[in-house]
């Protein structure tokens, strides 16, 4: 976590910094994250990477992006699952070849010879035909393979964006913090299904099939974050800040009295977003609150979200 100006000039031992002195810190901080940030989706990317490769048998082209990657293979994929020509065609020429033998000996025309050639045309189409079957089957099994592997990548990203600004009571290492997030991400993979959308957002499902939503947030379908939230507030293992950044209540949301929310950093709507919710979680906000919201929509506006690309 980038360091705060809050939490240097609550330090004893850098107390007498000057604003400028404080605000170089944190800068040079947020800095900092941002590229051990670029540096895990690296990773994240190099791994989807592999996947594809693991589950294609297509290799990557240079440094080709992922999501060309991911399109080129998939579309390869589904060309290569229309059965094998060759294979239809032997099956073709073998029944053809049956039928004619079968006509030659039903006119008397039948030899050993004849019969012969008929038994080895039978064979040749029983194994044709497994032939045929043994690819579909292996395609389909590929084409399910790669579509868990896939939709299981995407939830991972869903789940590690929804509890990467989440604050922990002091006394929770790190260790611990990390049984809680995977005790609650199995939670909700086993009583939830998640479903994406064609805009990219996430909406989650129980197994009767009806959209989960929130009763605090107007029955607006949950977020992940939420689910996440809703799940450590009753467990009481998260911080709580005032306005004074004390315990016990919520901080003055950024945008209003209490300052303003930076995007140091962010490139993109997304990064952008991602940075505006961490600060807000920080400071002690409800996701789905009217407090929440209206500080969301001050900080996009402060900072020209919407100007960002995609």
């Amino acid at each position: 976590m980038a360091l705060t100006s809050e939490l240097i000039k609550g330090s004893s031992l850098l107390k007498d910094l000057t604003e400028e002195q404080v605000t170089a810190i944190t800068q040079l901080s947020t800095n900092d994250e941002n590229i051990v940030i670029g540096k895990k989706f690296k990773e994240v990317y190099d791994q989807l990477d592999n996947t594809i490769e693991a589950s294609t048998g297509i290799k990557r082209n240079g440094d080709e992006k992922t999501y060309k990657y991911l399109e080129r293979a998939t579309k390869k994929l589904k060309e290569d699952s229309t059965p094998s020509e060759e294979l239809t065609k032997q099956i073709e020429t073998q029944k053809a070849t049956i039928e004619d033998l079968n006509k030659q000996i039903k006119e008397g025309k039948g030899d050993e010879a004849l019969k012969t050639k008929l038994a080895e045309a039978e064979q040749n189409l029983t194994k044709a035909k497994a032939d045929y079957k043994t690819l579909q089957d292996s395609t389909t099994e590929l084409k399910n393979t790669h579509a868990k592997e896939l939709f299981d990548y995407k939830v991972g990203n869903e789940f590690k964006s929804a509890t990467g600004s989440l604050k922990f009571n002091d006394g929770i290492n790190e260790i611990a913090q990390k049984t809680l997030v995977d005790s609650v991400a199995s939670k909700i993979k086993s009583e939830y299904t998640a479903v994406f959308g064609e805009d990219g957002k996430v909406t989650y499902k129980d197994k009767d099939g009806a959209l989960l939503t929130n009763k605090d947030n107007g029955l607006e379908p949950f977020t992940t974050a939420e689910l996440f939230q809703r799940e450590f507030n009753a467990m009481g293992v998260l911080k709580v800040t005032d306005s004074k950044g004390g315990a016990g209540g919520k901080q003055t949301p950024p945008g209003g009295a209490g300052g303003s929310v930076s995007i140091a950093g962010a490139k993109t709507r997304q990064e952008a977003t991602e940075a505006i919710n961490k600060q807000l979680l920080e400071n002690g906000m409800t996701i789905g609150s009217s407090e929440y919201d209206e500080a969301l929509q001050s900080a996009y506006k402060e900072n020209k979200v919407s100007e960002l690309p995609e």
